[in-house]
């Protein structure tokens, strides 16, 4: 089922966000959707997003000098959610409040500015999407799991100085099972 959030109904600082949002996932079944297109579409996308995370999270066990499956386990395909964000075109400003991800990892599309990050200095610098590629953040969970190695992003997206054009992003949010143990991996300091 697919869950819409109009614009202004999230709040992730002090003013509500600028921005209308879908999210759907496996476990998000059973409402009828505007039309079939829509539905086989996200479908796609959110199959080839599993493929990329999967990718990613064998990639990090490999980092975190684990064995390439180790992170495997703690997912199956019905945990993570992809969400479609407009951010309409308007002044300068936040338009999506500062915030970390709670997940293991998240997968962004875009084809505008407008993300931040923040560095360990308090500074806020801008994440340019590469034409064609994907910006991917580290959420809560991964640097739980790697006893603070990793850092989980702080990010916002905001307006550009005058009028800043309409952002469309895909989100996916690639979280674990909800019965996986939440514990440092591999010898972390936590």
């Amino acid at each position: 089922m697919p869950v819409y959030r109009p614009l202004g109904a999230e709040k992730l600082g002090a003013n509500s966000d600028r921005k209308a949002s879908l999210d759907w996932g496996p476990t998000l079944e059973g409402v009828a959707w505007p039309n079939d297109e829509l539905r086989r579409l996200y479908g796609a996308y959110f199959a080839e997003m599993l493929h990329v995370a999967d990718t990613l999270v064998r990639s990090f066990a490999l980092a975190l000098e684990l064995r390439e499956e180790a992170l495997v386990p703690y997912f199956d395909d019905r945990s993570s959610s992809l969400r479609v964000i407009d951010y309409p075109a308007g002044a300068a400003g936040a338009r999506a409040g500062a915030h970390r991800d709670y997940g293991c990892l998240t997968i962004i599309r875009s084809d505008a500015s407008g993300l931040e990050v923040e560095t360990r200095a308090g500074e806020w610098l801008s994440v340019e999407p590469p034409p064609g590629g994907l910006v991917v953040n580290i959420g809560d969970l991964m640097q739980r799991w790697t006893g603070d190695r990793w850092v989980s992003t702080l990010h916002r997206v905001v307006g550009l100085e005058g009028a800043s054009p309409r952002r469309q992003s895909l989100v996916f949010f690639h979280n674990p099972r909800s019965d996986a143990r939440i514990e440092t991996l591999g010898g972390g300091t936590r």
